[in-house]
């Protein structure tokens, strides 16, 4: 028994030390300091209507901190909070929840929730780790409705009962997506603070590798359900084999307003630019195929005046190029030239995350079944991406009758880490 405790801690000791097998700058499933959800969808309306369930898994033996922040599909952020976990400790959130007012569960002081097990180590084991900053914060009692209301506007479109402006298109749904990073204690800081991210790992966040996860998209009411892994972002100090400069591409890149200071300094590993997404329109997927892509403007975007939108809406891409099974090529309905003209072709991902129906009004094809080649570098108006290279993570879900589905990401053919803009050579069209 012994020796198993003591493989155990090692196992510990090894993931909170970082690496592990982890490949840096490839989109791999392994303990990471940062996860994104790349989209969510809850009806806030209907408690028997679609939501997102996930879950945070803590891959040490250490116990540690998770800092979950809520954005909206123009990258606003709206909500964040932290999720206490002991050693090896899994906590599932609905998202519905939260936007009742109700955060998860867990309790620093492993009283009123997050008890120990019998392999996790106690708070002192994780000297990089501030527990007694959680003091204030956990755990959560419910929301003030104010709060609860304004997240819902700023998610729907609506204009927040705080502010008075408004944070993505109008929806039925509640839509965006959400990241969760690895941190040192427990705050209110978004990701967008001057002092969320500072070199080292000396800010709110830490570059610890020891967070994972999954998400599932379920509609009750459809008798419906989709998964699919939250993807990893790891982290490594700048400098470490050469990898990070001060001007490197990084994930956080442009959420921070760099006229504060320094905000190339989170060391999370970049997505990448351009993506082999699959597609199947009949046959056994009768119910088709939905691509999911977020997508990054490498800007500060702040909230707007109601009826306006922000400056890089809607984005573009260099190349959207349809194969069919027989490797013939053709060109999105609309586009005049390859590549084509920004504005000259139906845009399928113009905001920051979406998800969106493959043969749809929104993505007209030529053919039933085959695969799309997706370079999704865009550099409009207002941002800040370096030469033109802008992040993206495209995700695909397959659906039969209604009610099954498989769910994976597209294959990453380049990432961000070095970056290149291939144009495929295809036809002029007639």
């Amino acid at each position: 028994m012994k020796k198993i405790v003591l493989s155990l801690a090692l196992i510990g000791l090894l993931f909170v030390g970082g690496q592990a097998t982890a490949v840096l700058c490839s989109l791999d499933d392994v303990p990471a300091a940062s996860l994104l959800l790349p989209y969510f969808e809850v009806d806030i309306n209907d408690a028997q209507g679609i939501t997102t369930l996930f879950e945070i898994n803590n891959a040490s033996a250490a116990p540690a901190i998770a800092h979950v922040t809520l954005w909206t599909t123009w990258s606003v952020p709206t909500l964040d909070f932290d999720v206490y976990l002991t050693g090896y400790d899994i906590v599932p959130i609905n998202v519905r929840d939260i936007f009742n007012g109700i955060l998860p569960l867990t309790d620093h002081n492993n009283i009123v929730a997050s008890p120990i097990g019998a392999f996790s180590w106690p708070n002192a084991a994780n000297p990089v780790v501030d527990f007694a900053s959680c003091d204030p914060y956990l755990p959560y009692g419910p929301l003030a409705p104010i709060l609860v209301s304004h997240i819902r506007a700023w998610h729907t479109g609506a204009a927040s009962p705080i502010f008075g402006t408004c944070a993505s298109f109008t929806s039925t749904n509640a839509i965006g997506y959400i990241t969760v990073d690895s941190v040192s204690l427990c705050s209110t800081d978004f990701p967008t603070d001057i002092d969320y991210f500072i070199d080292g790992g000396l800010g709110t966040a830490n570059n610890l590798n020891l967070l994972w996860g999954n998400y599932y998209i379920v509609d009750p009411a459809n008798n419906f359900a989709e998964a699919d892994t939250l993807v990893a972002l790891e982290a490594t100090e700048q400098g470490v084999a050469g990898l990070w400069a001060p001007t490197d591409y990084t994930f956080y890149h442009g959420k921070q307003n760099e006229g504060a200071g320094p905000y190339f300094i989170d060391n999370r590993e970049p997505l990448g630019t351009t993506w082999a997404a699959r597609y199947i329109t009949g046959g056994a997927f009768s119910g088709g195929t939905m691509h999911t892509a977020w997508r990054s403007t490498e800007q500060f975007d702040t909230p707007l005046t109601c009826g306006l939108a922000p400056d890089w809406w809607p984005m573009g891409a260099s190349q959207i190029v349809i194969f069919d099974e027989e490797e013939n090529p053709d060109l999105p309905p609309g586009c005049t030239v390859s590549p084509c003209i920004p504005g000259d072709v139906v845009v399928p991902f113009p905001e920051e995350t979406q998800k969106v129906l493959v043969g749809g009004p929104n993505f007209p094809i030529p053919f039933n079944n085959g695969w799309i080649y997706l370079n999704l570098n865009w550099d409009p108006v207002g941002t800040v991406s370096p030469d033109g290279f802008d992040q993206s993570y495209v995700g695909v879900t397959m659906s039969a009758e209604g009610r099954y589905t498989v769910g994976y990401a597209a294959f990453m053919l380049n990432s961000a880490c070095a970056p290149a803009d291939i144009i495929l050579p295809v036809p002029e069209p007639n």
